[in-house]
């Protein structure tokens, strides 16, 4: 096995996850305010398309807007197109008035802010984005800003500077320099060249530099020293005293770190729409948005959005939309940053929430917390700082995210040190997957506290190249239409730019031959984008081989039912599964490497193959590196879904190019390797991923429907069709639902999963009677919280997020009756009242004499993973007073007299300000609180960009 493919072995999926806190540490729940309304009309739930109730309309007319995002009434002074001159169409940038009046921006959110993404969409009217031989003006530019909470950002503030911008357009407008005036006087009837001699419409700045900090050449000497020309530093927000000039950027922040938006272009009616990443200080610490401040609060950040329309800062007017010539021409070739753009901003005041680090960890055990499904992550974040809160950090809840395989580890473990996990098969299921012997598991209890979908995540960005009159499409803002046949081609291999020894026009210097590929792969499309089933299921979506990469979905490395259930839908479909096996032909020929896996025929396998083994070689390198392109350098892996989501929003490909870099750090920890392929490019971006709708909605992703291959058929992710796969859905022998990805039910989606709550019941049996009934009361405080006012949907902390279906009432009575049987457990549980419990076929049966016998484990053996549960053992002390409580049994009709009621929490967590017990080793708190300080654990995979690779093949179990 090569050396940086047993690296991954040491860096797998679930111990990263358990060492860096997962979701918590990119605060992507909302804050401890009040819950506020979920959204506005027409929000969607599943995915979260639509308008928030935070959401913000400004138009460029109403000018600067304060931290209320209401206009401010007195901009701060030396603000040189105040907004009184611009609702008045006078000022020293009157003449602009006229092209920018009329502009109006939304922004989706604005409350409640962690890391996702933001819908920004636009209307200009008149304004198409001007596109001949290149972009050349009527377009957006984006970037966020810390900046003073009273008046806005200075360009000082602002994350810009390390974008690329699309073919075509000049690279001075993702810069941070620009030329010095030779005058000081702005005109737009006689406007001045630059200092250096340049003509006008190189858009020079008269109003630069507005501080000796933007011209670093005092001196006349330095590396910064460029005497013509001036250069706005990024003055961190952690590091005031040390600004960063473009030279040195990447020391701040690089490519691929960076969320600006160089160019954002309008359609042919001057819409458009843009989907802006949005960072906490866990992600650009330079900036800090949601650190807290001071006064406890967290700190807010600024959108900046700078319109550029045809004039540069010296009042030049661009004869946009006219042919390009040699040099500078007909474009806009100015930095946003540049004083007089800078004055035509748009600001928007982001509203944080708090990062999940208020609540100190001394004394905390640091083996014992929940952990488990991804999927669950995002709504168990969000509960958690709720509670949290509630209880004044005296008793913390914290999830880790993990594999199915660290689960079952630790279920089987003496002592278990996590007694509640989340997941959506049995536990220890992922050992029957891969044919080993189920082990002896404890008694659990199953409780339902969630329902989301597996989806598949889109960013497509697409302007056909060389198009005039402003018919750039823009981003693409409708589902695309996916099938079972496309996706098992994409996940194959079988797209030519998908296989790392397809390098057109090269040629292999050893032989002399080109880099063509395998003869069976030679009449394959280059790419899914040209596969005739994609077109004609998708006619809006332009196939122009986007930058010659892979569009191959990011995936993850891991052994999941997530992945199963993937590969169980394409089974589903005979023409597919016979395509996979070889016995079905079609005008794209699967990888035979790929078909002796026999990937059509179940049972499903668990995970996401690299079968192809063939790589690119280009010898040996001077460091005696071999430079070999193989399949997981072509198609690495992304550690979790919310990881692949981000790369998503930020066009991140994570695959590397051909040009091997000797001086390149490796994954081995020593230099020579391939360069790693930038972001995509505006108007050239084709970006898929499969993950959760949770992370769709969270970073609004486009999602997929899910269609036959005619498209006659297509079902994606809604409330409705969520709502009809957990109705059909059947119970496995342990009681939990299961949706069939092959036959969900009418108009049902078939990727959904019903996320449970297990509960090791023995997990304390060690322990003394007063912290065995504690950590159950605990664990049923939680249940009861989530399944009860944690189904609430909006972004506030305690919140249901957008991607998460409501719990059906039928789940909450099953969620109540494995309540009861906790708390019959913990013999009544201080301050708990006794429930109404749900029906005989919940995954947690409670009698009135103590908990009953429940059915067999996911393998049919008895006792191994059932829903049983037992007192503890003779190790535990019992208290004089404990002893089962006295609820009601579960009647064999399945009714329940009074319906399903969640039981209400224990006194000291509804109250929020009693005082609990001390936390310590004398009370074992079922979980530990999130620490922000070690996301860097795990070989530092948790960065925002995120990958993993892993060996080329697996075999069937």
């Amino acid at each position: 096995m090569p050396a940086r493919e047993r690296l991954s072995a040491a860096l797998r999926w679930g111990g990263a996850l358990v060492a860096a806190g997962a979701l918590a540490a990119l605060g992507l729940v909302g804050g401890l305010s009040p819950a506020r309304a979920a959204a506005a009309s027409g929000y969607n739930q599943m995915t979260g398309a639509g308008q928030t109730a935070s959401a913000v309309t400004v138009g460029w007319d109403s000018g600067l807007l304060g931290p209320d995002n209401q206009p401010l009434a007195d901009p701060a002074p030396g603000e040189l197109n105040p907004n009184g001159d611009r609702s008045a169409g006078t000022g020293l940038y009157g003449f602009e008035d006229s092209d920018l009046s009329g502009l109006t921006v939304t922004v989706s959110q604005t409350q409640d802010l962690g890391q996702g993404g933001i819908t920004v969409s636009w209307n200009w009217p008149g304004h198409a984005t001007a596109d001949s031989g290149g972009i050349q003006g009527n377009y957006l530019q984006m970037m966020e800003c810390y900046g003073s909470a009273a008046s806005g950002p200075s360009p000082e503030d602002c994350m810009f500077g390390e974008g690329t911008p699309p073919a075509g357009a000049p690279v001075t407008v993702a810069t941070r320099d620009g030329f010095l005036c030779a005058s000081g006087t702005l005109s737009s009837q006689n406007p001045t060249g630059s200092m250096g001699g340049g003509a006008p419409n190189q858009g020079c700045d008269p109003n630069e530099p507005t501080s000796p900090e933007d011209y670093p050449c005092t001196n006349g000497t330095g590396s910064d020293c460029l005497p013509d020309d001036f250069s706005i530093p990024f003055v961190p927000q952690n590091d005031p005293a040390d600004p960063v000039y473009q030279p040195e950027l990447t020391s701040a922040f690089d490519q691929f770190g960076t969320n600006e938006v160089d160019v954002a272009t309008s359609g042919a009616d001057g819409t458009g729409q843009q989907q802006f990443e949005t960072l906490t200080s866990a992600q650009a610490l330079g900036l800090g948005c949601g650190q807290e401040q001071s006064d406890g609060t967290p700190q807010g950040c600024w959108l900046v959005i700078v319109p550029r329309g045809h004039y540069e800062p010296n009042g030049f007017a661009e004869n946009i939309g006219a042919g390009t010539s040699a040099g500078f021409g007909h474009e806009i070739a100015s930095s946003p940053l540049s004083a007089g753009n800078w004055a035509q901003r748009i600001q928007v005041h982001l509203d944080y929430a708090p990062l999940p680090t208020f609540c100190q960890t001394t004394g905390i055990p640091d083996d014992s917390y929940m952990e488990g499904s991804q999927l669950a992550l995002r709504a168990v974040n969000s509960w958690e700082l709720e509670l949290n809160q509630q209880s004044k950090c005296q008793r913390l809840f914290h999830m880790a995210g993990t594999s199915e395989q660290q689960v079952t580890q630790d279920f089987t473990s003496s002592p278990n040190q996590n007694g509640l996990a989340f997941t959506t098969d049995p536990i220890g299921s992922d050992r029957l997957r891969a044919g080993l012997p189920l082990p002896s598991l404890p008694k659990i209890v199953y409780a339902p506290v969630a329902v989301v979908a597996i989806d598949f995540g889109f960013h497509i960005d697409e302007r056909t190249p060389g198009e005039s009159s402003g018919k750039a499409q823009g981003y693409l803002t409708q589902p695309v239409n996916l099938s079972p046949q496309l996706l098992a081609r994409a996940v194959t291999q079988s797209y030519l730019l998908d296989l790392p020894d397809y390098d057109p026009g090269a040629v292999n210097t050893k032989t002399g031959k080109p880099y063509d590929g395998p003869s069976w792969a030679q009449g394959n499309p280059q790419d899914i984008s040209f596969d005739p089933t994609f077109q004609q299921l998708n006619p809006e979506v332009i196939s122009h081989g986007y930058a010659e990469l892979p569009l191959a979905p990011l995936e993850t490395d891991d052994d999941s039912a997530n992945n199963q259930q993937v590969w169980q839908w394409m089974e589903g479909d005979p023409a597919t599964a016979g395509w996979l096996d070889g016995k079905v032909k079609s005008n794209v020929t699967i990888d035979p490497q790929y078909e002796a896996e026999q990937l059509g025929t179940p049972p499903a396998i668990d995970s996401m193959p690299r079968s192809y083994t063939p790589c690119l070689d280009l010898g040996t390198a001077s460091n005696g590196l071999e430079e070999t392109r193989c399949s997981t350098d072509e198609l690495p892996y992304v550690t979790d879904f919310n990881t692949a989501s981000a790369d998503v929003l930020a066009a991140n490909p994570l695959s590397y190019n051909n040009h091997w870099d000797p001086f390149a750090p490796n994954p081995i920890q020593g230099t020579g390797y391939w360069d790693k392929n930038p972001p995509q490019l505006p108007g050239q971006t084709f970006e898929w991923a499969i993950d959760d709708t949770s992370d769709t909605a969270a970073y609004g992703l486009v999602p997929a429907d899910l269609c036959n291959d005619s498209g006659t058929s297509c079902v994606g992710p809604t409330i409705a069709s969520v709502g009809a796969a957990v109705a059909s859905a059947k119970p496995d022998s342990d009681g939990l639902l299961e949706v069939n990805p092959a036959d969900p039910g009418p108009g049902a989606y078939p990727l959904t999963e019903v996320v449970y709550a297990a509960v090791d019941t023995l997990k304390a049996s060690k322990q003394t009677r007063q912290q065995y009934e504690q950590e159950l009361n605990d664990y049923a405080d939680f249940i009861t919280f989530a399944a009860g006012q944690g189904q609430t949907t909006g972004q506030a902390a305690g919140d249901l997020p957008a991607g998460y279906l409501p719990l059906p009432a039928s789940l909450q009575a099953k969620a109540t009756a494995a309540v009861a049987q906790l708390r019959a457990l913990a013999g009544g549980g201080s301050g708990s009242t006794t429930p109404s419990t749900g029906s005989s076929s919940s995954s947690a049966k409670v009698s009135a004499g103590g908990p009953s016998t429940g059915a067999a484990g996911p393998g049919g053996g008895s006792g191994a993973g059932g829903n049983q549960a037992t007192t503890p053992t003779t190790a535990v002390t019992p208290s004089p007073t404990s002893g089962p409580s006295q609820a009601p049994a579960v009647g064999s009709s399945g009714a329940s007299p009074t319906g399903p009621v969640i039981v209400p929490p224990t006194a000291s967590l509804a109250a929020g300000t009693t005082t609990a017990p001390p936390v310590g080793p004398v009370r074992d708190v079922l979980v530990v609180v999130l620490i922000v300080g070690i996301a860097g654990a795990g070989g530092g995979i948790l960065s925002r960009r995120g990958r993993l690779p892993r060996r080329h093949g697996r075999s069937r179990p």
